[in-house]
């Protein structure tokens, strides 16, 4: 074989290689890896059962057609609605005006509705009355109250034959603002719809 001929086979076993090997981006060690396509679930859709936040009062799509429903607790047909009776029973959760929180911890067991609640505020007043010195009337504070001088406890003093009265309330909103007092306890929150996938 001449050296023609073996440069020539050479080249074109070459050109053959290069054709198949991907480009490179860099130097000789970069390399193209393969794209990875994602999979999605079975049927192509979003499994029945999945609820989702909805901000909008238009409806999404598919809707129509019954592949969403709103989570207000309405009864369903497992005739109509097979996968997702088999999910949730004959009626759809009842989401309105609900937070949702994940299970564990101080959550109440999975599907049940726990109340508002919050931690207890205590405080007390303690009074007596003081023969000794005419009529008077001594208090200490605790907890949530307070009290400044004194030792943390104040006096009332009048003459004999007149009788002192004396009122003392607690009002939160006076430090929270009344726009952020309410009958619930709350965070501050953005309403959106709950909707449940229906149908695949």
């Amino acid at each position: 074989m001449t050296k023609r001929l073996f440069f020539s086979i050479l080249t074109i076993i070459t050109m053959i290689f290069s054709s198949l090997s991907p480009a490179s981006a860099g130097d000789s060690c970069s390399f193209s890896p393969p794209s990875i396509t994602a999979i999605a679930p079975a049927g192509g859709s979003v499994p029945v059962g999945t609820v989702i936040h909805w901000p909008f009062s238009g409806n999404p799509e598919g809707w129509a057609e019954g592949k969403w429903l709103e989570c207000n607790g309405q009864s369903i047909s497992s005739s109509k609605y097979p996968e997702l009776y088999a999910v949730s029973g004959s009626n759809v959760p009842d989401l309105r005006g609900l937070f949702l929180r994940g299970t564990g911890g101080s959550a109440a067991a999975l599907g049940s509705t726990q109340e508002d609640a919050g931690r207890n505020i205590t405080a007390s007043i303690e009074t007596r009355d003081d023969v000794a010195k005419s009529v008077g009337q001594f208090w200490k504070a605790a907890g949530a109250f307070t009290t400044s001088g004194g030792g943390g406890r104040g006096r009332l003093r009048c003459t004999e034959g007149y009788v002192a009265e004396s009122k003392l309330s607690f009002d939160a909103s006076r430090s929270w603002g009344s726009s952020h007092t309410a009958s619930e306890f709350r965070p501050k929150n953005r309403s959106v719809r709950y909707l449940i996938r229906a149908t695949p």
